[in-house]
């Protein structure tokens, strides 16, 4: 029986791949036509078809096409054991990325979910333990430090991530609403350096400069005293619509606060 050969149209067909890609593995050594006739014409064998799966599996892997190169000039069971677990390696590593980009999506949702509330009331609401990434505040003039510092401790992009500030509720008492401890951001699953405790937090929404929050602050307190309760820890300001406002007069930033009853 005659070696049945295929042209390089019928043989990208065959692959479901195109022929430029053929022409390029040929070009740069990678994977050639088993025949090259005097007048151009080149062929592959049905043969080389188990090859040519193996190198697109591995393209399809994100491996380079370097490395592809260096263990086809190379075949052996031990080297290709050691490519299979270091790919294997690199997807584990991409799905703990992936279930952390999922993470922060869930957290956007919520916040934007929390836009449905009416923006004018007041309300206790239960609120589960969280784990923050914090970076302290020392004073007024090292907020902007404060800020890069806490970016480059973050594993994705500072906005991308539930990002907001702390401000202690003793400095509620003391009429300084606008005080900031520290940068907090929420790490998803992974651990941060600071536990938000669970238990009932006053909720409120301040819509507009988030860079005074007086009258909101006002606001939690005259609710408090009206329902025989008490900030305690720290009040946690989150702004829930950063990402699709155009206007400062349209942001919303979500202040909770930890009440317990005097």
């Amino acid at each position: 029986m005659k070696t049945q050969l295929f042209t390089i149209q019928q043989y990208a067909e065959l692959h479901e791949i195109g022929k430029r890609t053929l022409h390029f593995y040929d070009q740069i050594g990678l994977f050639s036509p088993a025949v090259k006739k005097e007048n151009g014409y080149r062929y592959y064998s049905l043969a080389q078809g188990a090859v040519l799966e193996m190198i697109l599996t591995l393209r399809e892997l994100d491996m380079p096409l370097d490395v592809i190169k260096r263990y086809m000039q190379k075949r052996n069971p031990e080297d290709f054991d050691t490519l299979l677990v270091q790919k294997q390696r690199e997807i584990q590593e991409k799905i703990a990325q992936l279930k952390e980009i999922k993470t922060l999506l869930n957290i956007k949702r919520e916040q934007l979910n929390d836009l449905k509330s009416d923006l004018a009331a007041i309300e206790v609401v239960p609120c589960k333990a969280k784990r923050y990434a914090v970076t302290p505040v020392a004073d007024a003039d090292s907020y902007v430090d404060a800020m890069i510092q806490h970016g480059k401790s973050l594993p994705h992009h500072l906005f991308n991530m539930e990002l907001g500030t702390m401000n202690h509720s003793d400095h509620l008492f003391d009429g300084l609403y606008n005080h900031t401890d520290a940068i907090f951001s929420n790490m998803g699953a992974r651990r941060g350096n600071h536990e938000r405790a669970a238990g009932n937090y006053v909720r409120a929404f301040h819509q507009g400069d988030f860079n005074d929050l007086s009258a909101t602050y006002r606001r939690i307190l005259d609710y408090c005293r009206q329902n025989a309760l008490r900030p305690e820890g720290y009040a946690y300001e989150v702004g829930v619509n950063d990402l699709c406002v155009m206007e400062m007069d349209e942001y919303v930033t979500m202040i909770e606060v930890r009440v317990r009853d005097c």
